[in-house]
């Protein structure tokens, strides 16, 4: 291998006439005193370079030794006319007499001979100078990419996948021509300057036909990334071996340690029985498409893996993956992002000066919160969250007294002091103060989000952030109660709210964001997508309609309340009742177990959506519960799920005024949409779709982050980005008198779908058949047959010295946010009263004093 190597040099050409060679003569005299020179400089060579097997081989200086590999050393080198800096492997000279290690170097030259790609080094030359065989390479500047996870860490998800790309692109070329590497692993994977892997070392390669079958029992490579049947000495290795040790190769460089560990022989058998890692649970953020790329990679048989790296491009390319930019010279992929001076994928570039007051997006979850910013060059970036899981902020608050810990360390306190926490905080809005003491005070529930969002923008601002402004993404189907929850949270966290969002519009722009510059972006133009999303903030279905570049939302149908939390609870309440049979004792009665078996059954469900069948184990006072849980098990344990979901897109349908037949695409999102039992319940639904795409949680705070963009930047949509257009999701009305006033009901004023931001104004005359009690209504994910009160106006009262037959004005506003303003206008008189604010919210001056209160609490907590 090539270790440390500098960038290639080139004599620079003169520009001036006066400044050549006047003649070819005088060109000849100078080259004899420049060879004179070098000789002399190599009898004069002190001891740095003593060690060098030869200070001159043929026409090449040795300079240093730059990589040792098993049959041979690498030497960086000059040609000493061409003046050409290149890398020269000589066999290792106490090994010239074993005629198999002579016979695998020469059939090193000859391979390496037969190849010519940009992700494979190239070899100029080869020949025999007083004994010593040697080949001539080209110098690759950078590092291998051992040395580079050693020095920063693991790679991105985004960097993994570009390196697998380049790799796969070369191993193509070369079983194209039935020659099987045997040694792909990252010691042998050098990165250059310009991020081109090169692929080193094919002292082990062999040419894959039958005269060159491995003898049986021979047993070749590095362990760590050895493929079974290679480990086991088997004939029949081919290129899949190849395929394998780059899914081990992957393993490496995303996680910084090898598959397994232990010596050679233990190493070798757990490639060949024991069960793959599981990548998640080393990178929990991981996109799930990642992990089965590697899963079908590292099979055990090499016919359950990719057929050929021909076909593991393809499926690169079907799965859309997210990358880092790149650019291709002669068929080569430039990565752009190894390096610290250059962003390290596209979803971890760190801000620079330039970036620094880029508003942001805030996907707002129910069970974790993610942040990020978008870049104008590289698009939307993932901000780290020191204090939670990567990119991903747990949403636990833990206090006691005036104690506050908040994400990974309000979890750890879970188990220690269970009566502490507060988790699913959504769940409390509406009530005009949580029941349990918060900073040691009695809070209303935007209190408790307005923590978290804070922590979310000091972790940006540690990184660099200086904006304030954000997108903040809501579930679609929030009314207004909520809505206006969500914005007086981000007010007290001091979070300047852009846009609540909608998560449907911010799955299908990220979405966009992974085709925009692949073969499918034609085809989304003038599409229309369903989207479905299940995770802890709920269930819903909605319709979107994507035209050139704007992207609207048609319509929406879900419940907030249908989340993951309610799979817990009832998995939970079943091991409870359970473990009531066995021991007789209710479990809730202790709470540090009824925490231990939520944790246990949070897990399950989680490890549930990447497996087929978990295993779950709980124990409790002697007695033990041991049973496997399958996701059509799970699915089984709240049966009505699967008909929500069938009426969510139904209900999306109607709203949108389509048929299910008219959706081109479907886009899921969401933890529990990982399961195999809904996502078939979906395409029942829509059979028709011609593409079915599976976005992970990070894609809602990218989509959000579009979108700022989107927003602070008027020229953002021209140079290519997607903008996202809501609509009115719940009808918004006013009740009356039916013809024989005998029951009230409603007007309609804005209809659900309407796009936003609307405004209606609307004349009220007392010849009509009003009540003296002027009622805003909003209608519920229950239909027209259930509505909430928004706010009322008494007519007599809001101007008591109004004449009864004077005309007055309804003006009702909807924001991009879904917010509505409302107020009630005397026109005549120039006089206006607004309707009360809905839901419990919270006065100007009382959230300046909670926002007050809340910065001196994390101050002092963190």
């Amino acid at each position: 291998m090539q270790k440390g190597v500098r960038a290639n040099t080139r004599v620079p050409g003169t520009r001036l006439p006066e400044d050549r060679f006047a003649t070819a003569a005088e060109l000849s005299q100078a080259l004899s005193q420049y060879l004179s020179r070098v000789e002399q400089s190599s009898r004069n060579v002190d001891g740095a370079s003593s060690s060098l097997p030869s200070k001159l081989l043929s026409e090449y200086r040795l300079i240093e030794l730059i990589g040792e590999g098993g049959l041979g050393d690498v030497y960086r080198a000059e040609h000493r006319v061409m003046q050409r800096l290149v890398a020269i492997k000589l066999l290792h000279q106490n090994r010239q007499s074993s005629l198999d290690r002579t016979h695998r170097f020469l059939q090193e030259i000859r391979l390496v001979a037969k190849l010519s790609h940009p992700n494979i080094v190239t070899a100029f030359d080869a020949g025999r100078e007083a004994g010593q065989i040697y080949m001539v390479m080209e110098l690759v500047e950078g590092e291998s990419l051992a040395e580079r996870v050693s020095r920063m860490g693991p790679l991105s998800a985004a960097e993994a996948i570009h390196v697998v790309r380049q790799v796969a692109t070369a191993l193509e070329y070369a079983h194209a021509r039935k020659i099987v590497h045997r040694d792909i692993k990252p010691g042998n994977l050098m990165v250059n300057a310009q991020g081109i892997i090169k692929v080193l070392d094919f002292g082990l390669a062999i040419l894959n036909d039958n005269a060159n079958k491995l003898r049986a029992g021979e047993t070749v490579g590095t362990p760590h990334f050895m493929a079974p049947e290679q480990s086991q000495g088997l004939p029949s290795v081919d290129g899949r071996a190849d395929l394998y040790s780059l899914g081990a190769t992957l393993f490496s460089i995303l996680t910084g340690r090898p598959m397994f560990d232990g010596e050679p022989k233990q190493i070798a058998l757990s490639h060949q029985r024991r069960d793959i890692p599981n990548l998640y649970e080393l990178r929990p953020n991981l996109d799930l498409r990642v992990d089965s790329i590697f899963k079908r990679l590292v099979a055990k048989l090499p016919s359950d893996r990719f057929a050929s790296a021909s076909e593991l491009l393809q499926t690169l390319d079907q799965l859309r993956l997210p990358e880092i930019p790149i650019r291709k010279v002669n068929g080569s992929v430039f990565l752009k992002g190894l390096y610290k001076s250059q962003p390290t994928s596209v979803h971890d570039c760190k801000p620079s000066t330039a970036t620094q007051s880029t508003a942001l997006g805030i996907d707002l979850g129910q069970a974790s919160s993610t942040v990020a910013w978008c870049h104008p060059d590289h698009g939307p970036q993932l901000i780290e969250q020191p204090d939670g899981q990567g990119h991903q902020l747990r949403n636990m608050l833990w206090s006691i007294g005036d104690h506050v810990k908040i994400g990974a360390s309000a979890e750890k306190m879970r188990q220690i002091q269970p009566t502490g926490i507060f988790h699913s905080l959504q769940r409390w809005i509406g009530m005009p103060r949580v029941k349990r003491l918060f900073g040691g005070k009695s809070v209303p529930p935007e209190v408790l989000l307005a923590a978290l969002l804070h922590r979310l923008l000091s972790n940006a601002r540690r990184q660099g952030m200086r904006s304030s402004q954000a997108v903040v993404t809501v579930p679609s189907c929030y009314d207004q109660v909520h809505r206006r929850a969500i914005l007086v949270a981000c007010q007290i966290a001091g979070v300047d709210v852009l846009q609540l969002l909608d998560k449907p519009l911010a799955v299908v722009l990220a979405w966009l964001a992974t085709l925009d510059k692949g073969p499918e972006s034609q085809r989304v133009r003038n599409a229309t997508v369903l989207i479905v999303h299940l995770g802890g903030s709920g269930l819903e279905a909605s319709v979107a309609a994507v035209q050139d570049r704007i992207v609207r939302l048609k319509g929406t149908h879900g419940d907030w309340q249908s989340g993951s939390q309610r799979w817990i609870r009832v998995l939970s309440d079943n091991f409870a009742a359970e473990l009531l049979r066995l021991t007789g004792a209710d479990i809730h009665n202790d709470a540090l177990a009824a925490t231990r078996l939520q944790r246990t059954v949070e897990l399950v469900i989680e490890k549930l959506t990447v497996k087929p069948s978990v295993e779950m184990r709980f124990e409790w006072r002697g007695s033990s519960i041991v049973q496997k849980i399958t996701q059509d098990r799970l699915l089984a344990m709240v049966p009505v799920i699967g008909s929500e979901v069938s009426k969510a897109i139904e209900g999306a349908c109607a709203a949108a005024q389509i048929q299910a037949s008219d959706i081109q695409h479907v886009i899921l999102a969401g933890i529990m949409m990982r399961l195999k039992p809904l996502q078939k319940i979906v395409e029942e639904c829509v059979p028709q779709a011609s593409s079915l795409s599976l976005l992970e949680k990070n894609a809602l705070a990218r989509g959000a982050a579009m979108q700022a963009r989107s927003l602070t930047s008027p020229a953002a949509v021209a140079g290519g980005f997607y903008q996202a257009i809501p609509c009115q999701v719940y009808d918004f009305a006013i009740p009356v008198p039916t013809v024989d006033k005998t029951a009230m009901s409603p007007r309609l004023l804005i209809e659900r779908g309407s796009p936003l931001p609307a405004m209606l104004s609307r004349s009220l005359r007392f010849d009509e058949s009003l009540p003296q009690e002027l009622q805003l209504i909003e209608s519920t994910r229950h239909g027209l047959d259930a509505w909430h009160r928004l706010g009322s106006l008494n007519l007599r009262s809001a101007f008591p010295d109004r004449p009864e037959r004077d005309p007055l004005s309804l003006k009702m506003e909807v924001d991009i946010s879904g917010l509505l303003q409302a107020e009630l206008l005397w026109t005549s008189a120039g006089k206006s009263i607004s309707f009360p604010a809905v839901g419990n919210t919270l006065s100007t001056s009382e959230i300046a004093s909670w926002r007050t209160w809340l910065e001196t609490l994390m101050l002092c907590s963190s």
